[in-house]
């Protein structure tokens, strides 16, 4: 069968105020933050997170297909890009693993599924040339969270890109009781006319948007769950993926949500023995595919 990974496919109250106010402490994150700023600030903060690691777990319910699997992430942090994101699933009984490598200049991308394998690359050095030789104002203004290289930086700043975030709403996750925002997004309308062209008119005119017609592997909405205590500020504990279901009951419609994919970050700690060298990738020059050109065009669609 043929299966794409979806978290890689999109390659995203009254007494608030006073809460926020009472947990805006030493870790800076203010108290007007709304839940937009919020995600946008987690991929600021994830960037300059130092030797960080952690364990994943993901649930997909796609395509008839209910599957599972763990993960691990790691980042030598402190700006320099290194870092290493591995996924591993059972398809039709057979592995596959999604790995995504960056030794600070070059990203690697390998795809090992049952029905096919690639690698690609991107060369941020060629990547950066284009940006300070820029004509485009919005290219050359680009922030460097902006081209975050790939992993968790990158897929948040992805949802912030495309989706609108709601009000943060403050709940706790976990044995440990660990504090947390949770924030709910919806397609942007921009997003929304481009995956639904056949609709953009509509949809710029103020109505709601036919998501039912997205492909199937596209969510309606995300939630995610980001860190509220002082240790790991704005992680990205959970981040899950919905569609919006009407369903009948007793003759009555309802909308329902159903997750799509369920991606979960545990067991987060800092590893003071990370070395940089655990970030080196030496792939087999052969099977490689130079995808920064391909990089650089969708900057400037942005």
């Amino acid at each position: 069968m043929k299966f794409n990974l979806p978290i890689f496919a999109l390659t995203m109250a009254a007494g608030l105020p006073g809460v926020l106010a009472q947990n805006a402490g030493s870790d800076g994150i203010s108290a007007r933050l709304t839940g937009q700023t919020l995600v946008a600030d987690a991929a600021h903060r994830l960037v300059a997170q130092p030797h960080l690691e952690a364990n994943l777990r993901q649930q997909i319910n796609l395509f008839g297909q209910e599957l599972s699997g763990p993960g691990y992430y790691a980042q030598f942090g402190a700006g320099s890009g290194k870092f290493r994101l591995q996924l591993k699933l059972s398809i039709d009984s057979k592995p596959a693993i999604f790995q995504q490598i960056c030794d600070g200049r070059f990203l690697y991308v390998e795809k090992n599924l049952p029905e096919r394998k690639s690698l690609m690359f991107i060369d941020f050095d060629r990547v950066q040339e284009t940006i300070n030789n820029a004509d485009d104002s919005r290219i050359a203004a680009m922030s460097p969270v902006m081209l975050a290289r790939g992993g968790l930086s990158r897929l948040l700043r992805e949802l912030e890109q495309n989706f609108q975030f709601g009000e943060p709403l403050p709940s706790e996750i976990g044995s440990g009781k660990i504090p947390v925002w949770t924030v709910r997004g919806l397609w942007k309308r921009e997003k929304l006319t481009q995956l639904l062209s056949g609709q953009a008119a509509e949809i710029e005119a103020g109505k709601p948007a036919r998501l039912n017609e997205l492909a199937p592997h596209l969510p309606h909405s995300v939630v995610l769950t980001l860190g509220r205590d002082e240790t790991f500020p704005l992680f990205p504990y959970r981040i899950v993926y919905r569609k919006h279901i009407i369903k009948n009951v007793s003759g009555r419609s309802s909308l329902q949500t159903q997750p799509i994919l369920i991606l979960e970050m545990f067991n987060v700690r800092q590893r003071a023995d990370m070395q940089s060298a655990e970030f080196d990738y030496k792939p087999d020059d052969e099977e490689l595919v130079d995808g920064t050109a391909a990089y650089i065009e969708k900057l400037y669609k942005r």
